[in-house]
């Protein structure tokens, strides 16, 4: 058994001969139904708990008898593993609707939109946007986003100086990108950069991804020293870690 993320791996050696049949796309294992899924150049079978659901990865020639008998065997891993991840939330797709709202450091901010000279104040929980054509969607979206990454920049520059300070280290630039799958990431060059999104999220969970960047300026790996270096930097590390795991795609992928 082996453990890599949220990708468990089991492999089996012993697989059926090509002539065996095909199986069917699901196998019913204790009332619950797991995914088959199969490549021509798989030459083990796996199973991995994804989303709050069990896959049994396979090559093509493995019969559906052979699939059973190599689920049901590591049964108790697979029924551990999906009680330990939860099944994930759907996506909120956030919009730029009049008295929507969108997040900010983990506080829910309601949308007004006035006709006037470009203008963007945040008060009393609510963003107000003025905007020549506010009624135009897509001009919405843009000067939206441009507050929310100089917002994002401004707050991130801020907890970076701050933890800098206490780590002893500082980075040679901060820079604000747009991410599909990461919160950060610290180059060669000692350059840290954040994605936007991460202004949506509580505030001590923006914190720990900080520390976390930070904190390749010492270590430019995930080694055991690494992670020493960010949780007695951050103590709140595992309690960030699981959030993110739980809450952080919804928050990558909504806005």
């Amino acid at each position: 058994m082996v453990f890599f993320g949220q990708l468990m791996e089991i492999f089996y050696k012993k697989i059926m001969p090509k002539s065996s049949p095909l199986s069917a796309p699901t196998l019913s294992i204790a009332g619950h139904d797991l995914a088959i899924k199969r490549h021509p150049r798989r030459r083990r079978l796996s199973l991995r708990v994804r989303a709050g659901r069990v896959e049994l990865l396979a090559p093509n020639n493995v019969a559906l008898s052979q699939l059973k008998q190599f689920a049901t065997k590591h049964q108790a891993w697979w029924l551990d593993a999906l009680r330990s991840h939860p099944v994930a939330q759907p996506i909120i797709k956030r919009t730029v609707e009049e008295g929507a709202f969108w997040p900010l450091l983990g506080e829910e901010i309601q949308l007004r939109f006035r006709t006037g000279q470009r203008h963007i104040e945040l008060t009393d929980q609510q963003l107000i946007c003025q905007l020549p054509q506010p009624d135009k969607t897509q001009a919405r979206h843009k000067h939206l986003q441009a507050w929310w990454r100089e917002y994002a920049y401004q707050h991130l520059a801020e907890r970076t100086r701050f933890f800098a300070q206490a780590l002893g280290e500082a980075p040679s630039e901060i820079q604000i990108k747009t991410y599909r799958a990461r919160w950060g990431s610290c180059d060669a060059r000692r350059r840290i950069q954040y994605n936007w999104k991460l202004i949506c999220l509580p505030s001590w969970v923006v914190d720990y991804v900080v520390v976390h960047e930070l904190c390749h300026l010492k270590q430019m790996n995930h080694s055991p020293a690494f992670w020493q270096q960010v949780n007695r930097l951050y103590p709140d590390t595992p309690k960030a870690k699981t959030w993110l795991k739980q809450h952080g795609h919804q928050y990558i992928h909504q806005l």
